[in-house]
């Protein structure tokens, strides 16, 4: 067995981190939501979908209230954003050297996926003992913190407490 790299994270660090982790179900819930919504809305007005005119919808379609309608989207582009960048993140975290797959299923089962796992139920699924889940999971979020860190200098992005910013250039 290799010897294990290990990332710091202070304890506040890894709360932040995992409560922007805990995010991403309920923003993926909602975004779904959303695209579901923006649909009828625009169906119930022009008798067409969403994806039949994504590109012109607001220019072109007068019975929209384009603020409202505007004000939708942009909130949807932000949610959709929060996810891509976790999930670059988390693609980040799967090519990770040491251990990274680990760490990546840890992240997507527990936190990721469509479904909540519990700890025993991702134990019982990777078929690793609870001591090596639990050093892996601690390393997974450190690892996650890293990459989202480096994903939004990339993106051009700061992270205030709960909220993303693009920067101004």
């Amino acid at each position: 067995m290799s010897e294990m790299i290990m990332i710091k994270c202070t304890a506040e660090q890894t709360k932040k981190t995992k409560a922007l982790l805990k995010l991403y179900r309920n923003v993926l819930h909602n975004v779904n939501n959303h695209i579901v919504y923006l649909d009828d809305t625009v169906y119930t007005t022009s008798r067409k979908h969403l994806a039949d005119f994504v590109g012109s919808l607001v220019d072109f379609e007068p019975n929209i209230d384009s603020r409202d309608f505007n004000n939708k989207l942009e909130s949807f582009y932000g949610s959709l954003s929060l996810l891509e960048l976790i999930d670059k993140a988390a693609a980040l975290v799967y090519a990770y050297p040491d251990h990274g797959i680990e760490y990546y299923e840890i992240l997507r089962l527990y936190y990721l996926s469509g479904v909540k796992y519990t700890h025993d139920e991702i134990i019982e699924e990777l078929e690793m003992s609870r001591s090596n889940y639990f050093r892996y999971f601690d390393q997974a979020i450190a690892c996650f913190r890293c990459h989202f860190m480096s994903v939004l200098k990339a993106k051009n992005y700061e992270l205030h407490d709960e909220l993303l910013l693009k920067k101004s250039s």
